[in-house]
């Protein structure tokens, strides 16, 4: 069996180990740790006997806090835990509520549209064919920061905050910590927990893309780069150091970016649906993990379009919510499919579309871009997969939705009218069932660029 490819650390979090005092990156360190260590099992014949039994999987907030202990992936066929008997009846019944049976054919039949292939690459961007085959299933089942950064240099719209004051408070609720700055704007935390999730992510990006920041072909030596919903900030110091002549600018809602940054970024807290005052001028403009959290995905493409200088760049990358199987393994009523439909509704009732990321080939086109290009990656849930380092991403995608779980149950999904503890249940039952390797199911990770 050859070994998993070990980039993520020096790719991923490199940029960032200077800065040892954030707790959710420290988290995000040792959590690679286990699931390099989970990934790297050796896989063995059906016949095989199991080797063990799995840990229990913590579930909720306490998982949250521990996301990185695991124990030993079992060489014995894993199962989604088992719900109480006695609540089963009643969260069966409970979950057919909160979706009508129309409104569910509606949103599958939406997402289930077949999707345009890829366009072809240009420059050195990695090569896609048409089609990505399908993943290879193993044939055994086992296998708070502060906010210095900010700077007052300019402002990015009539509201920007880069000074230190009140909007740079958090706000609790159901245990989790939000932004304060346009309250309810975003619909998940912005605490320890979630930032370790947005770490996860970027290593997962770093992944599918060979170890690339973007893909777009921007001009040798830029001189302005915009990254909007920065969040940690991990991204725009990564890309600081690539280019540390340019000018980066991070923007967010939420004040999470660390204390100790490159001498030529800076980071501003605004909504960056807001009408645009920055006197632009931008190379790239680079957007990924918040598009399907937009209320108006138009009018930010138009208003990227607008502040490119002419010849530069606006990449978009992000996940669609709807979860696939290529080879039938995945049932109709997969718990962790059906909270992405949930999801999917939930999110619509704060004007947002989480399957857009597949929708924005005309957007572009209609904002005046050229040389639109897509590249689509099929990301596992789990670790299903027989190639060592699609089982590594699948581990860390895993966990990353079962903390979204535990994230939309905070906030989002219970204004679609579930009982709170049927809800609860519910839930522990998806995030106990992504750890079903018998289900070989995956969410596509789409990137867009295109030029000016």
């Amino acid at each position: 069996m050859r070994e998993p490819e070990r980039r993520y650390t020096a790719a991923a979090f490199g940029c960032l180990f200077e800065n040892d005092g954030h707790d959710a990156l420290l988290e995000a360190r040792r959590h690679l740790e286990h699931i390099e260590a989970e990934a790297a099992e050796p896989t063995e014949s059906k016949t095989a006997e199991p080797t063990g039994a799995e840990a229990a999987e913590p579930t909720g907030a306490e998982a949250a806090e521990h996301i990185g202990a695991e124990a030993a992936e079992p060489a014995e066929a894993e199962a989604a835990e088992p719900i109480e008997a006695e609540a089963a009846e009643s969260i069966e019944a409970e979950a057919a509520e909160p979706i009508e049976a129309k409104a569910a054919e509606d949103i599958e039949a939406k997402a289930a549209e077949p999707r345009k292939p890829p366009v072809a690459l240009a420059g050195d961007a990695p090569e896609v064919e048409e089609q990505e085959p399908p993943l290879d299933a193993t044939d055994s089942d086992d296998v708070d920061a502060d906010a210095d950064g900010l700077d007052g240099a300019d402002t990015f719209s009539a509201e920007s905050v880069t000074v230190r004051s009140s909007i740079l408070d958090h706000e609790y609720e159901c245990g989790r910590r939000y932004h304060h700055f346009r309250r309810g704007r975003y619909p998940l935390p912005n605490d320890d927990i979630e930032q370790e999730r947005e770490y996860m992510k970027h290593v997962i990006h770093m992944e599918h893309t060979g170890g690339k920041l973007f893909n777009a072909p921007i001009a040798p030596n830029p001189q302005r780069i915009l990254d909007l919903c920065t969040g940690t900030g991990l991204w725009p110091m990564a890309v600081a150091r690539m280019f540390p002549s340019a000018e980066i600018v991070g923007l967010d809602l939420s004040p999470i970016q660390p204390s100790m940054v490159p001498p030529n970024v800076r980071f501003l807290i605004d909504d960056v649906e807001d009408e645009w005052m920055d006197r632009g001028g931008y190379d790239l403009i680079h957007l990924r993990h918040s598009c399907i959290y937009l209320r108006d995905v138009d009018k930010l493409i138009h208003n990227c379009y607008a502040h490119l200088k002419e010849g530069g760049w606006l990449e978009i990358t992000d996940y669609c919510s709807f979860v696939r199987c290529d080879d039938g393994t995945m049932p109709d009523d997969h718990p962790p499919r059906r909270v992405a439909m949930m999801m999917h509704q939930a999110f619509l009732q704060y004007g947002m579309n989480t399957y857009i990321v597949n929708e924005l080939e005309d957007k572009f086109s209609n904002a005046g871009f050229k040389n639109i290009q897509c590249r689509v990656v099929k990301t596992p849930i789990g670790a299903w997969p027989k190639d060592p380092a699609q089982r590594q991403i699948g581990i860390l995608f895993r966990d990353c939705i079962h903390e979204l779980v535990a994230a939309l149950a905070a906030k989002p999904l219970r204004n679609l009218g579930w009982d709170e503890a049927a809800l609860e249940v519910y839930l522990m039952g998806a995030r106990a069932a992504l750890r079903d390797k018998k289900v070989h199911c995956y969410a596509d990770f789409v990137s867009w660029w295109a030029q000016k």
